[in-house]
């Protein structure tokens, strides 16, 4: 659900490059389901996850990429 609603995009951030991401594959080139807060207090639900690349994925786990708390905010940010 989360990956055709972002068409295969990363969502993090608007200026990827990266293009279409497939779904499945090399863990440096597939999409990555994010969540946007804790998934064992927040859930898997559509507002608490995005797609996003390995590089801006791995960004938001090291401080580097502050990401919002919904997948609307996210949206706006946009």
């Amino acid at each position: 659900m989360a990956y055709e609603r972002a068409g295969g995009l990363c969502e993090l951030v608007l200026s990827c490059r990266r293009g279409i991401l497939p779904p499945d594959g090399d863990l440096f080139v597939r999409a990555h389901l994010v969540h946007l807060r804790a998934k064992r207090v927040h859930g898997w639900g559509s507002e608490n996850v995005a797609i996003g690349c390995f590089e801006h994925h791995m960004a938001s786990h090291n401080g580097k990429l502050r990401l919002p708390a919904t997948y609307s905010e996210l949206k706006k940010g946009l």
